[in-house]
């Protein structure tokens, strides 16, 4: 009997311990922002494990399609117009907001990918050119001027034997899923290999950014179908390998039209891996936590009816 109430009580005790574990890594589940450049131009706050989108506001601007957040937590943006040099913006991410910087020396193309690195340079990258770019003025310096795929995305993620400047682009366009590392003395562009599940049919011109907390990169694509929703997943930059794809929605109705993404840092980080095999919190999680809270919701009544039984029998 002595066994069976520490074994109760045990089990109890794991049970609400999962749950709150389980509760604090749901909380750290990253967020990103990305403006529906095809769609309203509105910025939107988008949680990466559920794809659950909440809308900001308006920018003010008609092509925002690069997205990079400053170590400093400030949003920048890339307005492009159509034959004339990009322009830096600045973005609130309260109402959505944006205010222009400086116009770069970079004339917009088709795609623009924007990211800091590690020791807080801007990076941008606008049709193959890979600029550096001042946050206070605007302008932008060429590293190169050879040409190349068109890169739709620009991010920062954890350094590799295959990678060791951590800056990583996607192509887009013909060349869509085609992940490269960057070199950010030369620009230069290395071909790491091609991402699973992402062609010119699902993600013609999308975006990536990686999570400073961890070192782990996120994308968003941006379907050649108007009408087809938008996706979010993961990649490991160590091996490329690709999450499940998770549609947007906001609301509940799923939505599309997004080129951009900027990823917040996690809050926190539960049971860190190693780039090769990273924890990224996600639904399921919330399934695993109604499990626990029933489990302990068992055992607590298991424990108050052991404990009605005692009170009988010595009465």
């Amino acid at each position: 009997m002595v066994l069976i109430r520490r074994f109760v009580r045990s089990f109890a005790h794991a049970a609400v311990m999962f749950v709150a574990a389980a509760s604090v890594c749901a909380l750290a589940q990253p967020f990103g922002y990305s403006v529906r450049s095809d769609s309203d131009d509105r910025l939107y706050r988008i949680n990466l494990a559920t794809g659950v989108a909440a809308q900001l506001g308006a920018t003010g601007f008609g092509k925002i399609e690069g997205l990079a957040l400053s170590p400093t937590g400030e949003l920048f943006g890339v307005h492009l117009i159509p034959s004339q040099p990009a322009q830096l913006v600045r973005c609130s991410t309260t109402t959505g907001a944006c205010t222009a910087v400086g116009t770069t020396s970079a004339i917009s193309g088709g795609t623009a990918g924007l990211a800091f690195n590690s020791t807080g340079q801007l990076f941008l990258a606008t049709s193959s050119v890979i600029f550096t770019v001042n946050t206070t003025t605007g302008a932008a310096t060429a590293l190169s001027s050879a040409s190349g795929p068109a890169i739709s995305g620009l991010a920062s993620g954890a350094t590799s034997a295959n990678c060791t400047s951590g800056l990583y682009a996607l192509a887009g366009n013909a060349d869509a899923g085609k992940f490269y590392c960057v070199n950010t003395t030369t620009g230069a562009l290395s071909l790491l290999g091609t991402l699973v599940g992402l062609t010119p049919t699902t993600a013609i011109d999308g975006g990536i950014d990686g999570d400073r907390s961890t070192g782990f990169i996120w994308g968003i694509t941006n379907p050649s179908d108007a009408n087809a929703a938008a996706q979010v997943y993961s990649i490991n930059p160590t091996t490329l390998v690709v999450s499940a794809f998770t549609a947007i929605t906001l609301n509940g109705t799923p939505i599309g039209g997004f080129e951009s993404l900027a990823v917040e840092p996690s809050p926190a980080v539960i049971s860190v891996s190693p780039p090769s095999a990273p924890a990224i919190p996600t639904t399921s999680e919330y399934g695993l936590i109604a499990l626990a809270f029933g489990l302990s919701v068992f055992a607590m009544i298991a424990l108050r009816r052991r404990d009605s039984l005692r009170f009988a029998k010595r009465n």
